[in-house]
Formats: structure tokens, C-alpha cells, sequence
């Protein structure tokens, strides 16, 4: 893991893994509820948890054209998820130099290539955080929403009765 973590502080990109501790009555009443259940609930109370951090990384997100900003994306991290673990990717799609222009002639890219410039800045250029300080920013409220959407999920799975 720490080898990884290195590689990722140099590459200019970030990684950063949340534990969520604590929750013992959540999961106790989690476990009484079947798999497919489960892992709906937990996926969606992740996806709100993710969205909260996403949206403030759009909002503090610099803009020129608009493409960084539609660049900044929330999905599954496929590599990380399992049948007992969820995990959630806040970043950016950086891809294509190339831009993609509509019939009117407007930018409609959504890949930044030049993310990481923006972010912690270059040789001429000072950084403007937006992904670092979103996260910062919205990691307690991310958490709330994560607790409020599995006790959501579990209130659910009882009224209507499929627990087991």
C-alpha cells in the first residue's frame, strides 16, 4: 500500500483512503439483511457520500472553458470493490488533448489532460487546489450523508420486511 500511495504523490495525483469506524449498530442491522440488499445499500449511501465531495470539486474548480469542470466525475473504483468492500473514485477524467466541439461551435470536452497542472501547479504557474480542498472541505458532511443513506436503507429493508 505504501508503495503505491508514493507512486501516487509523485505522479501529482492523490489517494485517499477513509476508514468508516463505529457504526456497529448500522452494521449489525446490515447483516440482518440479505446480500443483494446490502450491497444496493451500502453502494448508494457511498454514491451520496462521493456526490457531496464531486459537486464541491466543481464549484472550486477554476474555470476558462468549462472542461475541467465537466471533467470532475464520481464512480465505482472496480479495482477496490468486492462482495464485502464498496469503494468510490472523486477525480478527473484526463484523456484526449483533443477537444470536442458541437454544431455551434461551443467545447463540449470532458477530459482534462492538464488537471494535475491546475491543481498543484506548475513551474510558471501557481496552483489552484480544487480536488484537495473539496475533499477537506466536505469529508464531516460526506460522512453524515453516508450514515443518514444506510440508516435510510436499513428502515427500508424493514418496513418492507426483507431482512433475510
Amino acid at each position: 500500500m505504501e508503495a503505491s500511495r508514493s507512486r501516487l504523490l509523485r505522479e501529482g495525483m492523490m489517494a485517499e483512503l477513509v476508514t468508516v469506524e463505529g457504526l456497529s449498530e448500522l452494521s449489525n442491522a446490515l447483516r440482518q439483511m440479505s446480500v443483494r440488499l446490502q450491497a444496493n445499500g451500502v453502494a448508494a449511501a457511498i454514491y451520496a457520500a462521493a456526490a457531496i465531495i464531486r459537486n464541491q470539486a466543481k464549484a472550486n474548480a477554476p474555470v476558462q472553458t468549462g472542461t475541467l469542470k465537466r471533467a470532475i466525475y464520481a464512480s465505482k473504483d472496480r479495482s477496490k470493490t468486492t462482495t464485502t468492500t464498496k469503494a468510490m473514485i472523486v477525480g478527473v477524467r484526463k484523456g484526449k488533448k483533443l477537444r470536442t466541439v458541437n454544431s455551434r461551435g461551443r467545447n463540449t470536452s470532458r477530459d482534462a489532460y492538464y488537471a494535475d497542472w491546475v491543481e498543484f501547479g506548475t513551474k510558471k504557474t501557481p496552483a489552484q487546489p480544487f480536488l484537495r480542498p473539496a475533499f477537506e472541505s466536505t469529508k464531516e458532511e460526506a460522512l453524515g450523508a453516508l450514515k443518514t443513506r444506510l440508516s435510510k436503507a436499513v428502515d427500508d429493508a424493514r418496513r418492507a420486511g426483507l431482512g433475510g
